[in-house]
């Protein structure tokens, strides 16, 4: 599997690994471990080929153009639980599962970055973070589900939906009155709320793949 560029363990590293497993994984591959796990050594360090990157704690919110970062979010157990005082860009570390319900809920972030780790975004993630107007999800997205108001009242004006979202909830960008182009990746979503798109720009537009 010389594609493979990274693997994330959830819990302690495993007891037994048997002979040459990540021998022919891509040159540089990462082990993305919790902060609290045991067994894999330190950040840096090879464990079985594997370079150990940790999950978790505070993670700077960083200058985005114009706007200087300050402030932090929290990663606990894989998910990004809550931020104080996040203005600028917060980019998501890779290893990362969930970001919870309220997270960034009226924050000064600018932009954010989501990793291909990431599943799923709840409810009032970003609810209210006005000043947000660039969402990126990285290559490989394999974000699942977007809550009840995760994108609700803030500034985009554009965002591509990855082709793994399944679901859309209530509100979800409702009130982002700035928001015009929506580009989906993949087929229609499977479940989308009441009122997800309501309040956007006049000329909003959605494309979708031919």
């Amino acid at each position: 599997a010389s594609s493979l560029a990274r693997v994330s363990f959830r819990g302690n590293a495993p007891a037994t690994v048997g002979e040459s497993v990540f021998t022919q994984v891509a040159s540089g591959a990462n082990a993305y471990v919790l902060s609290t796990a045991t067994g894999f050594g330190s950040a840096g360090d090879t464990w079985n080929g594997l370079t150990v990157v940790e999950v978790g704690g505070s993670y700077n919110c960083v200058t985005d153009g114009t706007t200087v970062g300050s402030g932090t979010f929290t990663v606990l157990n894989s998910v990004v639980t809550a931020s104080s005082g996040c203005t600028g860009l917060a980019i998501i570390p890779q290893g990362v599962i969930s970001i919870a319900s309220g997270a960034f809920n009226d924050s000064n972030i600018t932009a954010v970055t989501i990793p291909s780790s990431v599943t799923s975004i709840g409810e009032d993630a970003f609810f209210e973070a006005h000043s947000l107007n660039s969402v990126t999800f990285a290559s490989g997205a394999t974000v699942e589900s977007i809550g009840r108001r995760a994108f609700s009242e803030t500034g985009l004006y554009a965002i591509t939906i990855p082709s793994s979202v399944q679901s859309i909830g209530q509100g979800a960008f409702a009130s982002s009155s700035s928001l015009e182009l929506l580009i989906f990746d993949g087929d229609a979503p499977t479940e989308v709320g009441t009122d997800a798109f309501l309040g956007l720009d006049d000329a909003a537009a959605a494309y979708v793949a031919n």
